[in-house]
């Protein structure tokens, strides 16, 4: 799936799983999994498998809200406070801290703006024309314009998970679709010829970009001789194990 990290910068797969779980143990297992569910979107369509495989990509550590809410750590914050100024700040407080760290959008936005390359930007910005006064400030840069169009696939997403209501991208790309979207008392036609299978190769060119990031960060320092090291006894290990069955 991600012939950029192991043909075109050659990175050898043992020395790539060691030292990504080295640098943080479980790190492999999201490798596996957040590659197995793009792929699984690929051949189904789904764009809710597509985004769930970028935010395994971060760790795949998710608490509901409901649960965040009720822990204890929380309702400690919450329980000495009796002015409701203060109760609201917090709560908007808590809220924030909540987002940062498990909300799907933050992390969506995150990685499509780090990792996604200026070509695939282009794609993505100029498969989804947005209409006039949907926002109230013009995006005069691409990132922005990138994150206009991640909110209106996030909502297309969202409506197929939350609400049973599925509006297919662009068939072919040989021509726009009209999607209506509702904000406040407005309905406003968005312009989209993205197909999901160009969603679905900038995103993976993306993940691929992402995870060879976090190997090289992972071999940083003093870390890749350690690396080095572990790989070889393994490898050397095998080798063994296999002359062994050749020989019986």
């Amino acid at each position: 799936m991600f012939p950029e990290i192991f043909t075109d910068s050659k990175v050898d797969f043992a020395h790539f799983c060691v030292a990504l779980d080295i640098y943080k143990s479980g790190r492999t297992n999201d490798y596996f999994s957040s590659g197995s569910f793009l792929f699984g979107s690929k051949e189904t369509k789904d764009i809710n498998m597509l985004f769930s495989a970028v935010q395994r990509c971060y760790g795949g550590d998710y608490i509901d809200f409901q649960a965040h809410i009720s822990s204890k750590p929380i309702r400690s914050r919450l329980l000495g406070i009796t002015d409701s100024k203060v109760m609201s700040q917090t709560l908007k407080d808590i809220c924030d801290e909540y987002n940062a760290k498990y909300g799907m959008n933050r992390q969506i936005h995150d990685f499509y703006i780090k990792y996604l390359s200026d070509d695939s930007k282009a794609i993505l910005n100029g498969s989804i024309a947005v209409p006039a006064h949907y926002y109230a400030n013009f995006a005069d840069d691409s990132d922005t314009s990138v994150k206009q169009r991640l909110d209106f696939l996030l909502k297309f997403r969202n409506k197929y998970d939350h609400s049973a209501q599925y509006h297919q991208l662009s068939p072919t790309g040989e021509r726009y679709e009209h999607v209506q979207v509702i904000k406040g008392k407005e309905e406003y036609t968005f312009l989209v010829k993205l197909t999901f299978d160009e969603l679905y190769e900038i995103t993976r060119q993306a993940m691929a970009s992402y995870w060879l990031n976090e190997y090289e960060a992972s071999i940083a320092d003093d870390r890749k001789a350690f690396v080095d090291r572990t790989v070889k006894k393994f490898k050397d290990e095998n080798r063994r194990l296999n002359a062994e069955r050749k020989g019986e």
